[in-house]
């Protein structure tokens, strides 16, 4: 596993929770550091293969009943659930979480076949997924529970995806990156066939100007702590846009809290919630102005 925060995130779920954790190492398929464009094409083009060999891995868990598939009642109906799975994704990887919820619920195999728990997607990748429908992409149908993190302009989407999606700064460019360059992907085509073969950056010149983008990992891992009430300043406000919440119209509606507590208010709503950031990610030496404080 090349990235340090993967190996973060583990140490701290299983330390808070004992939890069985599968890392998902899809590197060599998600390679960008040839050349951004077609290397990003070709990984959005392995999305639906990489949540296969997951989906295999956890019907082989449910056949020798290391995972149970419980029967619960939702609304007017019953549905088979596999309530101790939470898939959680950063960028295309929250859409391979996404078709691994797919295949569960499509599953040929009555055995199998069943809704996971949770799906926590952090910044969905945007470039080449913005007008997909949702059997293309991560949508709310595809867990139990759906909550999303938007923190990027330029590499996250911006519509709501799930049951509870957070825009913290408006889900734009966040304030610990300031002094970055920030830059749209060149993705011409969305089909390695004609993909451009002309860009010239490199995934190792894109990863200093995707800095909002790779906050969304950050956000959710100090998200990782034994209660709610420990969770710094991760209370976001449901509203309906971020201009009437920098208003300040929202502040006496609906409170949930980004990242790992986050709750269902609705299981057929989606539901958007604001938040300020300010520097050193939430929990790591807050430090706040007269603008940012928490209301």
């Amino acid at each position: 596993m090349k990235e340090d925060w993967v190996i973060e995130m583990k140490n701290k779920l299983i330390h808070l929770k004992n939890s069985n954790v599968l890392l998902v190492d899809w590197s060599d398929g998600a390679d960008w550091s040839l050349n951004l464009n077609l290397g990003y094409v070709n990984a959005v083009s392995r999305l639906k293969s990489t949540a296969y060999e997951v989906y295999l891995i956890i019907n082989k868990l449910i056949e020798n009943k290391y995972l149970k598939i419980e029967l619960i009642k939702q609304l007017n109906s019953e549905t088979r659930a596999i309530n101790d799975i939470h898939c959680i994704g950063h960028s295309l990887g929250a859409h391979v979480c996404g078709f691994i919820g797919k295949m569960l619920i499509n599953s040929k195999d009555a055995d199998v076949s069943a809704i996971i728990g949770r799906i926590s997607g952090l910044d969905p990748a945007g470039p080449c997924l913005e007008n997909m429908d949702k059997t293309r992409r991560l949508s709310i149908s595809d867990a139990l529970y759906v909550d999303v993190i938007h923190t990027s302009s330029n590499f996250g989407l911006q519509m709501p995806l799930g049951h509870s999606d957070y825009y913290p700064n408006g889900g734009l460019k966040q304030d610990d990156c300031a002094d970055s360059i920030e830059i749209s992907l060149p993705i011409m085509w969305c089909d390695s066939r004609f993909a451009s073969k002309n860009s010239t950056t490199t995934m190792r010149e894109a990863k200093s100007l995707m800095c909002s983008h790779g906050i969304a990992h950050t956000y959710f891992t100090d998200s990782i702590v034994e209660t709610r009430s420990d969770t710094c300043d991760f209370m976001a406000y449901k509203c309906n846009t971020f201009s009437n919440f920098q208003k300040g119209i929202c502040r006496s509606c609906k409170v949930n809290y980004m990242g790992f507590h986050s709750a269902a208010e609705s299981d057929i709503m989606l539901t958007s919630y604001y938040l300020y950031s300010k520097i050193n990610h939430y929990c790591r030496q807050v430090v706040w102005s007269q603008q940012y404080q928490r209301i």
